[in-house]
């Protein structure tokens, strides 16, 4: 790709610092995997709290013959159809656009698009879930399935990474194109699940220093009921734009990061004599970025 003919601009990293490679990966996996499990920790504790605040009332339903039938009922419902993941499209690689987007750049922008420099994924929890990344095309995927074994929390995160520099002092901003794909569903009775799904944009330099970055959820459920929800969009710039101060000789690494996890009780938790408690979730996200533009400003 050729670089723009001006005093300043931003461009791939010539040679990676190799040394400091490791220091990034792991500021990365601290804003994105390492939050996302703590989030899933923390639903956990609450569940169980929860179970232990409620039980005087679940054991005077248990009690009553025709309430316990109503809450059996109630459960069988919630769990109707909850094994078939709700369906996502699939992402193109290259994007939707096929090539056919047009760009009005400016003096000091640049465009890059795949391969880009790195690709990783994280993933805990009993039962582990999915992840794959491919920096080639600028694909990242995280599935964690319906598993009624599963107790626990279950996370993962993918993403995939590429590494910049500046020829001259300023400030980047970095306007992604990123298209999703995600579904899940959640059922529960008298026990709650929890499932969230996100795509972070993070900005971590080669001394592991995060800097401004983007961080924001698609979905957050935690229920004691059942829900579920499918979406398949296209976030354009600014939505996700990130803007952060840059220097010469200092490398930066934009990393765009899918996280899905959740916890539940899973199957044949019978806290209460008479009717079954549980909780399920389940769920899927795909994201690609096609290219992402980068302007240098004085």
């Amino acid at each position: 790709m050729n670089e723009p003919m001006q005093s300043g601009f931003v461009r791939r990293a010539t040679e990676v610092h190799a040394s400091s490679m490791d220091a990034v990966e792991q500021r990365v996996r601290s804003l994105t995997f390492d939050q996302a499990v703590n989030r899933a920790r923390h639903a956990s504790e609450e569940r169980e709290l929860m179970a232990q605040a409620v039980a005087p009332l679940y054991r005077i339903i248990a009690a009553d013959e025709a309430a316990a039938a109503a809450m059996n009922n109630l459960a069988e419902r919630r769990r109707a159809d909850l094994s078939r993941l709700i369906g996502r499209k699939g992402l193109t690689p290259g994007g939707s656009t096929g090539g056919n987007a047009r760009l009005a750049l400016g003096p000091g922008t640049s465009v890059f698009s795949p391969p880009y420099d790195s690709k990783f994924t994280h993933l805990d929890g009993d039962r582990p879930p999915t992840a794959e990344a491919d920096a080639d095309h600028g694909l990242v995927t995280v599935e964690i399935p319906y598993d009624e074994d599963s107790h626990g929390r279950r996370v993962a995160t993918a993403g995939v990474s590429i590494v910049l520099e500046t020829t001259t002092q300023g400030t980047i901003e970095v306007r992604p194109w990123i298209e999703y794909d995600y579904g899940f569903n959640i059922s529960a009775n008298a026990l709650s699940a929890q499932c969230e799904g996100r795509i972070d944009i993070t900005v971590v330099d080669d001394s592991g220093a995060s800097l401004p970055g983007s961080e924001a959820p698609l979905w957050n459920v935690m229920t004691e009921s059942s829900g579920g929800e499918s979406k398949s969009d296209i976030v354009r710039s600014p939505a996700r734009d990130v803007t952060f101060p840059a220097r010469p000789g200092t490398q930066y690494t934009i990393s765009v990061v899918a996280t899905i996890g959740g916890d539940q009780s899973g199957h044949g938790i019978h806290i209460w004599p008479v009717f079954e408690s549980y909780s399920y979730f389940s769920g899927g996200l795909d994201v690609s970025m096609p290219w992402l533009s980068v302007e240098l400003r004085a």
